[in-house]
């Protein structure tokens, strides 16, 4: 054997495919990070529109009555199907399910055992505050929030305001005949 010269091994590939294998596994993590937060972002979405579709039919079921005779709701079903009147009525499509526990979303009763308000039972952390900020400033709520868990952003109807809208309404009433 000769002519065959044994060369030195230093190494320097086997270095070389380890620093690409983890580079392309912190790539790859990030990654996952990002499509993670994109999909809780718009579950968060989500939530902000229930809560506010759940809100508002809360909101139409009270002003629905012309009579004097407002009431707030003591069930869901009450918001699904209104038999308070001839023509019955429908606040709400179906039961929307909360994007981040999976369930109804939590109620909020007043002494009277009325639907006041809903918020979501979940306990993770809010990303983006902003978007709940706009919601509650909307919807009269004046709550400045500077973080959160979702369980602790509980969105109330104003019955302040309402009760103003109301009368608002029975003056431009007056007011046409």
């Amino acid at each position: 054997m000769v002519g065959l010269v044994k060369r030195q091994q230093n190494g320097f590939g086997y270095i070389g495919i380890l620093m690409l294998v983890v580079i392309l596994g912190w790539l790859g993590a990030s990654k996952f990070e990002d499509n993670q937060t994109k999909i809780k972002r718009e579950k968060e979405l989500e939530l902000l529109f229930i809560l506010d579709a759940y809100h508002e039919a809360i909101v139409n079921y009270y002003l629905a009555s012309d009579d004097g005779t407002h009431a707030l709701p003591e069930t869901i079903d009450q918001l699904l199907l209104d038999r308070r009147f001839i023509r019955t009525k429908r606040y709400l499509r179906k039961r929307y399910l909360d994007p981040m526990s999976g369930t109804v979303p939590a109620l909020i009763r007043n002494a009277q055992h009325k639907i006041i308000g809903v918020y979501s039972r979940s306990n993770g952390w809010v990303i983006n505050i902003a978007g709940f900020e706009r919601l509650y400033q909307q919807k009269g709520n004046q709550a400045k929030l500077s973080f959160g868990v979702y369980r602790d952003m509980k969105l109330l109807v104003n019955l302040v305001s309402l009760k103003k809208k109301l009368a608002q309404r029975k003056r431009l009433k007056n007011a046409k005949q």
